[in-house]
């Protein structure tokens, strides 16, 4: 209980220091203001003020600029105005005019009359200077030098418009020299309607701390600007007033005038620019002379406002915010919200009999702020700690479910394993982990299955550990070692399974999983996509028959899934051609298979081969040519030795070229995928090789032996498959130093033919054989520096024989020599009886 109001009333405090450093900052000022706009309401007015507004009808009549008019218009109007107290221009008189003396006679007139008509001109500052309470203007715009001797007094007509653009304060009295003042418009017609003599006024009005005194019974409040607080009586149009031309012509009530104020100004005319907000307006602008009016009636009923002081703004802040905190610190959160609008309530009420009773503008916002922040911050920390109870209760719930089942989540089984470790050991700390610790532990025991060892538990205590108790925790290990590991086993199986569920999701490529009968077991959304078919339980060579894959390609499939191997393979599924990329998970006797869409790959290989076809046999003419005009140059008997070397150079060269051509022509035909098979009898092939070749071995002083199988049959391409055997061959002699050996064996393993050719060379290093089968590969070393070679020759072995549905690699060692090896698919083998 303590706890919590004591963190009520931290909260409570914390709200108070940051709303009263945000009121120091003036942050939210406007709305600050705008929200003390509900203070203002309509009151009734006193029948001492009238207004005579320059409106649509006499700007048409008299001219659009007031400023142009005759002042003969002026001195008619106050010849009307006999009756009147007090008579105030709120309009400006800065140039003088030809019809000034009328103007003038007219007012001496009724100042001299039996009512002693008091006369106040507008006047404006101009650049105001910061001179704390009492404002100083650079320069003041006074009415011209005549018309300024012949009036009463002078009101400065400047308004200050607060942060919410709103007119609520009226300047007080502006400096004018060392010891004179003059007055706001609205303090000026004020005094003369009070007939206060003009040279009396700075004896009469003074200056107490902030309160200016216009007489002994009529304080204003002033701020630290000199400005002072007015009130309003209501919307514009609350006074009675009555058009300038209706004046002048005659239309009027005399008694509206009669002992009155009567203010001339420009109002209700359309494209006027002295308008602006006021708190009762609702929207609407209000007309400057109606502004003063509300100021004026503000001095004669003695009810100026005065803003709420920064020390009362910020007790009331601290009070209200703490307060509030504690107040909501027990309650649940929907009492909560009706005791903020209640308190909300109170506060504008109370706030409004202050304004009514001492005319206070109260800081409504900020108390409203005060109020409601701290319910809201309790409610959302009422509504955290809902959530984190019953996320702890779910949890809770959650971990007896676990308990459960801890047999199948390792972690748990710790947890289980260490709470009754703690249980036999009291005071003690009990930590399990998954590699080796170090000896500075009380005890140290492995939990040991099959002699795998699972977890290490340490146990740190401060008194020794009874023998009975010691071997308690070992049967406790030994008993809960094989759920440990079963919960592994299937903690690693359920990883395995969130790896190949993310591996179909997030996969870009179309992929499969079959089972050894090649039906579909799962497949993702982008194979689905290239397959719209019901997939399941088909098997994938019939999906593909439906397709339209061509039957030697879903033959040629089925034979690589007979393998049991890794393998890809390009098919057409409609007008698109795919890679097929195959992998067994021998485990589970099942298969991944991935198609990768490489049309555009596809199309660009075919337009390379045709593009090397017409290079290639652009290129066999001119080489025709050379190898010809060689010939019939040798046959010239004139010859000299060295020329004629020239020449079997130039031959040889040719022929060279010749031969690199003819091993491109053939490589791309076996990409294209056309290769004519029949039945080959190896046996025949390779001896025929090996005799071919034996006059270069013997050239090299090299040993060159066979041992080939009798009536080895396959099904393939002659000519391409002598050339496998000839570039075996023809390799180990290259790479092979003088006098040494090669042997060629032709054997039948199960179903397979094997070729091998080992020689005791140079050998090839280990990190250039991952790269020896690619094309114009050559490894490059000082021993082989000097040996001629395209680096097509392997390249178009394995091309070959991945052609023939068999396989090729090789095993060496540098300086040790190679063999290699070509498996082909056994099509008949006369075996020995």
């Amino acid at each position: 209980m303590i706890t919590k109001f004591k963190q009520a009333f931290i909260t409570g405090l914390s709200i108070a220091i940051l709303l009263v450093a945000m009121r120091q900052a003036g942050m939210m000022a406007g709305i600050s203001l705008s929200i003390t706009d509900v203070y203002y309401t309509s009151a009734p007015v006193s029948d001492r003020i009238t207004i005579v507004a320059i409106d649509d009808a006499s700007l048409n009549a008299y001219g659009r600029s007031p400023v142009e008019w005759s002042r003969e218009l002026h001195a008619q109007l106050v010849r009307r105005l006999s009756n009147a107290r007090v008579v105030a221009f709120d309009l400006l008189f800065l140039e003088p005019s030809e019809d000034d003396q009328a103007f003038i006679e007219a007012i001496q007139s009724l100042r001299q009359g039996d009512n002693r008509t008091r006369f106040i001109l507008a006047a404006a500052g101009f650049q105001a200077l910061d001179e704390g309470q009492v404002l100083q203007f650079d320069r003041l715009l006074l009415p011209t030098p005549p018309l300024y001797d012949s009036i009463d007094n002078i009101g400065v007509v400047n308004t200050f418009v607060d942060a919410d653009n709103a007119i609520r304060r009226q300047p007080s009295r502006i400096q004018l020299a060392d010891s004179e003042f003059a007055y706001s418009f609205s303090i000026a017609t004020y005094l003369a309607y009070l007939r206060i003599p003009t040279v009396a006024i700075p004896q009469l009005v003074t200056l107490e701390g902030n309160t200016l005194y216009l007489t002994p019974q009529t304080p204003i409040p002033i701020d630290d600007n000199g400005l002072w607080m007015q009130n309003y009586f209501g919307e514009p149009g609350t006074f009675p007033i009555v058009s300038y031309k209706d004046v002048i012509d005659g239309n009027f009530d005399p008694a509206l005038f009669d002992d009155r104020i009567v203010l001339i100004g420009t109002l209700n005319a359309a494209g006027i620019t002295d308008q602006y907000e006021v708190p009762t307006a609702d929207g609407k602008l209000m007309s400057g002379v109606e502004i003063q009016a509300h100021a004026i009636e503000t001095l004669l009923q003695g009810v100026p406002l005065q803003a709420q002081s920064r020390l009362s703004e910020t007790a009331m802040i601290l009070s209200l915010a703490i307060f509030c905190a504690l107040l909501y610190a027990y309650p649940r959160w929907y009492f909560k919200l009706m005791l903020m609008v209640a308190l909300l309530v109170v506060c504008v009420v109370v706030t409004s009999v202050i304004f009514s009773v001492y005319g206070v503008v109260t800081n409504l916002w900020y108390a409203a702020l005060a109020i409601t922040l701290p319910g809201l911050i309790t409610i959302g920390l009422d509504i955290t700690q809902e959530i984190n109870r019953r996320r702890r209760s779910e949890f809770l719930l959650q971990s007896l479910v676990q308990v459960s089942k801890q047999q199948l989540d390792p972690h748990r089984i710790c947890e289980l394993l260490k709470s009754d470790i703690e249980r036999i050991v009291p005071n003690s700390v009990v930590t399990i982990h998954q590699q080796p610790v170090n000896s500075s532990h009380t005890m140290i025991l492995p939990i040991e299955w099959q002699g795998k060892i699972l977890r290490y538990v340490t146990i740190d205590t401060k008194v020794n550990i009874p023998n009975r108790v010691q071997q308690l925790i070992h049967d406790l290990l030994s008993r809960i070692a094989p759920s440990l590991e079963n919960a592994q086993l299937f903690a690693e199986t359920q990883r395995q399974n969130e790896l190949l569920e993310t591996f179909l999701k997030e996969s870009p490529q179309s992929v499969v999983i079959l089972n050894e009968n090649l039906v579909v077991l799962r497949s993702n959304l982008g194979f689905k996509r290239l397959l719209p078919l019901d997939l399941v339980d088909q098997a994938l060579p019939s999906i593909f028959t439906i397709m339209g894959v061509d039957s030697k390609a879903i033959s040629e499939l089925l034979f690589q899934f007979e393998n049991r191997k890794s393998f890809q393979q390009e098919i057409q599924i409609e007008n698109k051609t795919y890679n097929l990329a195959a992998a067994p998970i021998k485990t589970y006797q099942q298969w991944v298979v991935m198609l990768v869409d490489i049309t555009q790959l596809a199309d660009l290989n075919k337009l390379k081969t045709r593009m090397i076809r017409m290079a290639s046999h652009d290129l066999k003419n001119p080489l025709a040519r050379i190898t010809g005009y060689a010939e019939l140059l040798l046959m010239d008997t004139t010859l000299t030795q060295e020329n004629q070397q020239f020449i079997h150079n130039i031959q040889k060269a040719a022929h060279e070229m010749l031969q690199i051509i003819t091993d491109i022509l053939d490589i791309e035909q076996l990409r294209s995928g056309k290769i004519e098979k029949e039945r080959v009898n190896m046996t025949a092939v390779t001896h025929d090789i090996v005799t071919r070749h034996m006059t270069d071995a013997e050239q090299k002083q090299q040993t060159l032996r066979s041992n080939l199988a009798n009536g080895v049959i396959v099904m393939g391409n002659l000519r391409q498959l002598s050339q496998v055997v000839s570039n075996l061959i023809g390799n180990a002699i290259k790479y092979t130093p003088n006098g040494g050996e090669i042997d060629v064996t032709l054997r039948v393993e199960d179903d397979d033919v094997l070729l091998e050719v080992k020689d005791n060379g140079y050998g090839i290093p280990k990190d250039a054989q991952a790269n020896l089968f690619t094309e114009f590969y050559r490894v490059r070393n000082r021993a082989t520096a000097g040996i001629p070679g395209t680096g097509l020759g392997l390249s178009l072995v394995k091309s070959v024989v991945q052609a023939h549905r068999g396989d090729v690699w090789v095993e060496s060692d540098e300086n040790q020599g190679s063999t290699f090896f070509v498996r082909l698919p056994l099509e008949e083998w006369e075996s020995p009886c």
